[in-house]
């Protein structure tokens, strides 16, 4: 007779949180743990019915599968793989429990994306490769695993994938939640080609379904009419469902907390697309009302003052800039070198020096070769020759760079000359 182990689950802050819903007791405390902060970055994942709290069969495993859910607990993937492919060489899988191959599945998931095309492939496979062996071993998959494999596949852009997902549910019969439609939607989140058409087809059966469409939801096309360039779409769409002042009742302060990171996605594409177009007053406004969902970091920053920069307005720049201080938050050298070139195009080298200096002093932020050669020569072209060496001595520029700019070289040398005559 098979001897049989007892799978309790460990109560360790460090365990998987896709480990902790293997049980099927999903009382309050499992179901909170369930929609945690990865199913909030997959497009919400909907929480599972309640089941009779009777001990069921799953809780008995057998000792072939305990290394593979061990596995999974300690968060190796690499072991984990290894142990399920041995399962399946040795013809075992069958003694996973269909809930145990779900969280097999759930177990691969892409916080971000692959790093090249090979980790993709690999990823990609994987995926597949437990998929269609879950179900050889005829544990169907539920709407669950529908979902997280299109959220999966829609995150790295696979459209037709998702899109074969989609009809294999369909036949299955499994009746799409607002979250298998908001998977399938960011299936169209192509930068280069954006699937305009088939978003459209998508929502199209959302409303036929009667189901309703969530701030997610929107907060896709937002971001779907960015990539197109209809502003007027997308600012449409977020005048709104978006609205400040229908978001700050009491009763919507849950759908915010769910639904506020597919939300700041959206801003931000607003706020790039409005910041390439040159609509600076657009692009304010869009960044005041994210700053009501999220807290700005460096590379929100960084867009707002390049895109104030590329247009020349040195003054909102300077006013992004500090705002940024105001966060607390360290100016890189993308900032420095952006405001410094836009200042120099207007000619404003004191104050560039002046900035140099207050972030070399408050942040210890070293200059590139690439600021100190812009501020070095806007004052040799405004004539600023005693001005240019003081500031190359103080900062320590090297000769090697002026002999590699022989023509700033020259122009310094003639100027020097002239002023000698003088």
């Amino acid at each position: 007779m098979r001897k049989l182990h007892f799978l309790t689950l460990p109560r360790r802050n460090s365990v998987c949180n896709v480990f902790k819903v293997s049980s099927s007791l999903l009382n309050n405390e499992s179901r909170k743990c369930y929609t945690s902060s990865i199913s909030l970055r997959s497009f919400l994942y909907e929480p599972p019915e309640e089941i009779s709290t009777d001990l069921p069969l799953e809780f008995v495993t057998p000792k072939e599968v305990m290394p593979l859910l061990h596995a999974i607990q300690l968060n190796k993937k690499l072991d984990a793989w290894n142990i399920y492919r041995d399962l399946n060489n040795a013809r075992k899988l069958h003694l996973l429990s269909p809930i145990q191959h779900s969280i097999v599945l759930k177990f691969y998931d892409i916080r971000k994306l692959p790093k090249n095309p090979l980790n993709m492939k690999l990823f990609t496979f994987k995926l597949h490769y437990i998929f269609r062996h879950m179900k050889l071993a005829g544990h169907q998959p539920n709407i669950i695993d529908y979902t997280h494999m299109l959220n999966v596949f829609s995150r790295i852009r696979y459209s037709k994938i998702c899109e074969d997902l989609w009809v294999e549910s369909s036949r299955r019969g499994i009746t799409p939640t607002i979250y298998m439609y908001n998977s399938y939607l960011a299936s169209c989140l192509h930068r280069e080609k954006p699937l305009l058409k088939k978003a459209n087809y998508i929502v199209e059966k959302l409303k036929k379904s009667g189901l309703k469409a969530n701030l997610t939801t929107y907060s896709l096309l937002v971001r779907l009419h960015c990539y197109t360039q209809n502003f007027e779409a997308a600012q449409k769409i977020l005048d709104a469902k978006f609205d400040l002042q229908k978001n700050l009742d009491a009763s919507s302060h849950w759908e915010l907390r769910y639904h506020v990171w597919a939300i700041v996605r959206a801003l931000r594409s607003m706020i790039s697309a409005y910041g390439y177009k040159g609509d600076l007053s657009a692009m304010d406004n869009c960044y005041r009302i994210l700053k009501f969902y999220d807290k700005p970091d460096i590379q929100l920053f960084n867009i707002l003052i390049r895109n104030s920069c590329n247009q020349s307005n040195i003054q909102r720049g300077q006013q992004y800039f500090n705002e940024m201080v105001s966060y607390n938050i360290k100016p890189d050298i993308h900032v420095l070198r952006r405001l410094i070139r836009c200042l120099c195009n207007k000619g404003k080298t004191r104050a560039s020096c002046e900035l140099l200096e207050t972030t070399k002093e408050k942040y210890n932020l070293t200059p590139s070769d690439y600021i100190l050669a812009t501020i070095h020569k806007t004052m040799v072209k405004k004539r600023r020759i005693k001005d240019a060496n003081e500031f190359a001595d103080k900062w320590k520029i090297p000769a090697s760079w002026l002999e590699k700019n022989k023509s700033l070289h020259n122009n310094l040398k003639g100027s020097s000359a002239k002023m000698d005559i003088l």
